[in-house]
């Protein structure tokens, strides 16, 4: 299994389930866990390798991971990029377009945001039983988060 596809496969499961351990085996403990208790959330990060986890306590599951490519954390040398391979053959320097001719459908939502430079454009694609939230700029895709439904 990839490293893209392993991440995304402990959504939908616990942290002690063997999917997330086998994950830690292979990345390390995450580095940083963040507790917002008061929230019902857990976020689990591993910046040497790109990636965090958002876990749903009420709900004892992973609800949302997010591969980072260009965001804050990267530019501020916080956070290592995501190198695994992407779904679909996406590639960093994709735009919208191209990420649509890949995944084969349009975006059910969009929006811009012309005064970042860390992602002008989001749009979300469903192909389930994922939702995959892209944030672009100019130079290609800054973040992929993706949502098990």
């Amino acid at each position: 299994m990839d490293e893209f596809a392993q991440i995304v496969n402990v959504l939908g499961k616990s942290d002690s389930s063997a999917s997330f351990h086998l994950l830690e085996e292979n990345f390390g403990e995450a580095n940083q866990v963040y507790d917002a208790v008061h929230l019902k959330q857990r976020y689990y990060y591993f910046p040497k390798h790109g990636f965090d986890l958002f876990y749903q306590i009420n709900a004892a599951s992973f609800t949302r991971c997010s591969f980072h490519f260009a965001t804050k954390s990267v530019v501020a040398g916080n956070c290592k990029p995501f190198a695994g391979a992407l779904p679909f053959s996406i590639r960093l320097c994709d735009c919208e377009d191209d990420v649509v001719l890949k995944i084969g459908v349009q975006p059910y939502r969009r929006g811009d945001n012309p005064t970042s430079i860390f992602a002008t454009t989001i749009a979300i694609f469903s192909v389930l039983p994922y939702e995959y939230y892209f944030s672009f700029n100019r130079d290609g895709i800054t973040l992929l988060s993706v949502v098990k439904r």
